[in-house]
């Protein structure tokens, strides 16, 4: 259940919705301006993207009557970029979750090879990782027996 708080969306825990927000680079002054995209009243600036959306947490808890600058949390998005930042965050995601799905992997094969003889250097051998990295691998990893 979502309640309406001093014009921010709260949860029942208490976190506040993210709030959509715009990051720029003005060349001429050399600055990050950022602003909330619904409060376009709500601004400020950094001397870098992380300063400028940290500027714009101390801005909005002023704003809204928060407390807690911390409490506040943002989707930035950078305008004027030559690249596309949500492309480049999707295959990020992508990538994290594939190395997550190929060490699962990894350490599901190392514990059945080891746990039907194999010794850790083979194993190492086999699946083209370091001795050191399979017992790594099986510590994290509870027996199958």
């Amino acid at each position: 259940m979502k309640k309406q708080t001093q014009g921010l969306e709260r949860d029942t825990m208490g976190a506040y919705s993210p709030l959509d927000a715009e990051v720029e680079f003005d060349a001429d002054d050399g600055v990050w301006l950022s602003r909330l995209a619904a409060e376009p009243a709500c601004h400020t600036w950094g001397r870098t993207h992380a300063a400028a959306i940290a500027n714009l947490a101390d801005a909005a808890a002023l704003w809204f009557g928060v407390d807690d600058p911390d409490a506040i949390r943002f989707r930035a998005r950078t305008v004027g970029l030559p690249i596309d930042e949500d492309q480049v965050r999707e295959a990020r995601e992508t990538a994290e979750h594939a190395a997550a799905l190929a060490r699962d992997s990894t350490a599901h094969a190392a514990r059945v090879l080891t746990d039907d003889g194999y010794s850790r250097r083979d194993v190492a051998s086999i699946l083209g990782i370091s001795h050191q990295r399979v017992q790594q691998l099986l510590r994290e990893l509870p027996s199958s027996a």
